[in-house]
């Protein structure tokens, strides 16, 4: 979703968030649920790429595995350090303080407070139950999107760009069909990603995928 120097909410970070240093993608609903239920969350990741158009290179090259490898080291180490600390309650205050357990050139930043805001579940929608289906009408809605000025130009012809590369690749019958047409969609997905309906939509049609053989 944010693999992309070009999108929308890459511009929007830039105007109003110019010195942030990474994008954490999923811990907010982690972080939502445990203020829900008054359970303390922490979050742990290892960066793997730059979020600037590279991520396929960085993948090749193995840098995922070596990112969790460093973030698993540091929660295990995060974990040993807390269990001898006393217990305790599921009502009790998070600690004012904080300890930097990290050693080396390890940098740790630390996000700790209240969780403001709701969560908005979106209305169920029926939806597309073979692939063929799903695929057909998505390019009149990107080209909607387009036209109502949601999406860039660059954006948009990328995008464009992936949906014949998925279109293609689920009219052969290659034996890596299936990885050919996930990988187009999940780049699709990613360049929309600042437009929810879109990104959504293209999450249920990468399942969909599953059934290919």
């Amino acid at each position: 979703m944010l693999n992309s120097r070009l999108s929308e909410h890459a511009h929007w970070i830039r105007e109003h968030y110019n010195d942030a240093c990474a994008i954490e993608m999923e811990g907010a609903g982690v972080a939502q649920a445990g203020h829900l239920n008054q359970v303390p969350v922490v979050v742990i990741r290892g960066i793997s790429d730059r979020a600037d158009g590279t991520k396929e290179a960085t993948d090749r090259e193995q840098w995922q595995p070596r990112a969790v490898a460093n973030a698993a080291t540091f929660a295990a180490a995060l974990a040993e350090e807390l269990s001898t600390e006393r217990p305790t309650t599921r009502s009790s205050a998070m600690p004012e303080t904080n300890t930097n357990i990290a050693q080396g050139n390890a940098h740790v930043g630390v996000q700790a407070g209240t969780v403001h805001g709701g969560i908005r579940i979106a209305p169920q929608t029926s939806q597309p139950a073979e692939l063929p289906e799903a695929l057909a009408g998505f390019p009149s809605r990107l080209w909607q999107v387009w036209a109502d000025g949601r999406l860039d130009e660059a954006t948009y012809k990328a995008a464009e760009a992936e949906l014949v590369t998925a279109d293609q690749a689920l009219e052969t019958k290659t034996p890596d069909r299936a990885n050919t047409l996930t990988l187009a969609l999940k780049k699709l997905r990613g360049l929309v990603g600042d437009v929810a309906d879109l990104a959504a939509e293209l999450t249920v049609i990468v399942a969909l995928t599953q059934s290919l053989s």
